[in-house]
């Protein structure tokens, strides 16, 4: 009869000892699955959530390879399966903080789309006026930000925030980019159109010929015009350009300018010239020319006119 609670004493030892010492195999199982499932997301959506999960796994690992070192009636499971519902607990954490990151890329990445193609809107408005030779290569800017913009919206609608929000920042950058390069373009234009269109006063002291015909001594306003002369052997087209002497609002003669860069007029001229945006005249080779010397932002306009024979 002693010997019944001695025999019941043994089966609950084993039972505990049994029970203790057996790794939580289904919940470890479910908590690397979950960590798995998270993986490839938790990488891009959220890095520092994921890392601690991996952290919490690898003390797992840990635990559950010290235990196994152990003799079995002395291992003890109670630290793994505290770590097991750590990492699951941690899976979902990452899990959360995805769905926060994605939420947010989307909204950010959408209102980005939409200043973008605000921007772009705006800047083909003002290309539109900009003479098109100024603006060699934004044209293609332009529309392979476009086209960045369209693949920004298929990626969201795909579920791939990440990437539509990096290809929306660079196409908002290209536009930004343009548009500010078409602006400072038309303010240039803005500024050439307005100086050429200004009146620049000259008096011609005698009788010249302008274009062949009699330029009569007085008072005239200089107008630079885009037009230039048909380009001949041994002359760069474009190195000319005609100027218009306008009095009374009437053009009365023109002739046409030779166009010099600051560092080329260096090179030819004799003594000073005139000051920026001015202009001078002198009489050459005892009185038989005269020049008109026009100075516009640097660039030099060369006039000569043969006086008129008597």
């Amino acid at each position: 009869m002693t010997r019944l609670p001695t025999i019941f004493l043994g089966v609950w030892v084993t039972a505990w000892a049994t029970g203790c010492t057996q790794p939580p195999t289904a919940q470890i199982i479910a908590a690397k699955a979950k960590l798995e499932t998270v993986a490839f997301e938790g990488v891009t959506y959220g890095p520092d959530a994921y890392k601690a999960a991996q952290d919490v796994e690898a003390q797992l690992d840990a635990e559950l390879k010290a235990q196994d070192e152990k003799l079995s009636i002395f291992r003890s499971y109670d630290r793994a399966r505290e770590l097991a519902a750590s990492a699951e607990t941690a899976a979902d954490h990452v899990q959360q903080t995805v769905t926060a990151e994605k939420t947010r890329l989307r909204a950010e990445t959408g209102r980005v789309v939409a200043d973008a193609k605000r921007e772009l809107a705006q800047a083909k408005q003002l290309f539109e006026k900009i003479p098109q030779g100024q603006l060699l290569g934004l044209k293609s800017a332009m529309a392979k930000a476009e086209t960045s913009l369209g693949e920004a919206d298929s990626l969201l609608s795909a579920g791939r925030p990440m990437e539509a929000h990096r290809l929306a920042k660079t196409a908002f950058q290209t536009v930004t980019q343009t548009k500010t390069a078409i602006e400072q373009a038309q303010a240039v234009a803005t500024r050439t159109a307005a100086r050429r269109a200004a009146p620049d006063d000259v008096l011609i002291p005698q009788v010249v010929l302008a274009d062949g015909k009699p330029l009569p001594t007085g008072t005239y306003r200089t107008r630079l015009t885009d037009e230039a002369p048909s380009s001949v052997v041994g002359q760069t087209a474009g190195s000319e350009r005609w100027v218009e002497f306008v009095q009374n609002g009437t053009v009365a003669g023109r002739e046409l300018a030779v166009v010099l860069s600051a560092d080329e007029m260096s090179e030819v001229a004799k003594g000073p010239g005139p000051a920026l945006n001015d202009l001078r005249v002198d009489l050459l080779k005892g009185s038989e020319y005269v020049r008109l010397w026009l100075n516009r932002e640097g660039t030099n306009y060369l006039i000569y006119m043969p006086v008129a024979p008597r």
